[in-house]
C-alpha cells in the first residue's frame, strides 16, 4: 500500500480556510530521491531527516513541524531549480547540468537476482527522454506539482504552523 497523503495547512484564523496539496507526499519523496543524486549537502540530509520524522510519526493525524516544513521546502526548491536547468520541457537532458542524471541513469537498474534496484532514480527512454524510476509519480507530474507543494511547505514554515497529513 502506498503512502499518498495530502498535505493540509489550516488557517491561523477561525475562518476555516485551508491550503491543500493533493497527494503531496510522493512529490516530496521523489524530490528528495532526486536530491540524493544531485546534491550531497546538508540540505538533502536535513530533508531525509524530516521525512523520517513524518513517516515515523505515530500521532493521529500525522503532521510536519514548521521546522521540518522549512527543511523540505528548501530541498524542493533546490530540486525544482536543478530540474529546470537540467531537463527541457520535452524531458530531454540539458548539458552540462544534466550530467549527474546521465551518470546515475547509466547504473544497472536491477540487483543480482533480477529484482529492481530501489535506490535507482533516473532512467533514459530509447528516445533520450529523462524518466523517474523511483515509483509512484512521473517526472512530468513531479515537475508540475513541485511549486505547489514547495509553496505550502514554505508558508507553513513562515507562519510557524504544522502541516497535517490527510490520509483519507
Amino acid at each position: 500500500m502506498y503512502f499518498r497523503p495530502d498535505y493540509v495547512l489550516t488557517s491561523a484564523t477561525d475562518e476555516g480556510d485551508e491550503l491543500r496539496a493533493l497527494e503531496a507526499h510522493p512529490v516530496v519523496r521523489n524530490a528528495v530521491a532526486v536530491a540524493e543524486v544531485v546534491d550531497t549537502s546538508q540540505v538533502t540530509i536535513d530533508a531525509l531527516t524530516a521525512i523520517e520524522h513524518v513517516e515515523n510519526d505515530t500521532n493521529d493525524p500525522r503532521s510536519i513541524s514548521s521546522q521540518d516544513s522549512r527543511r523540505l521546502a528548501t530541498a524542493l526548491e533546490l530540486v525544482r531549480r536543478f530540474l529546470d536547468s537540467a531537463i527541457d520541457r520535452n524531458q530531454m537532458p540539458v548539458m552540462p547540468a544534466a550530467q549527474a542524471i546521465l551518470d546515475e541513469a547509466k547504473q544497472p537498474t536491477h540487483l543480482e537476482g533480477g529484482r529492481p534496484d530501489p535506490e535507482r532514480v533516473f532512467g533514459i527512454t530509447p528516445e533520450g527522454c529523462v524518466t523517474l524510476l523511483y515509483p509512484r509519480i512521473s517526472l512530468v507530474d513531479l515537475r508540475e506539482q513541485l511549486p505547489e507543494v514547495e509553496a505550502l511547505l514554505r508558508r507553513a514554515s513562515e507562519s510557524g504552523r504544522e502541516v497535517l497529513l490527510d490520509e483519507g
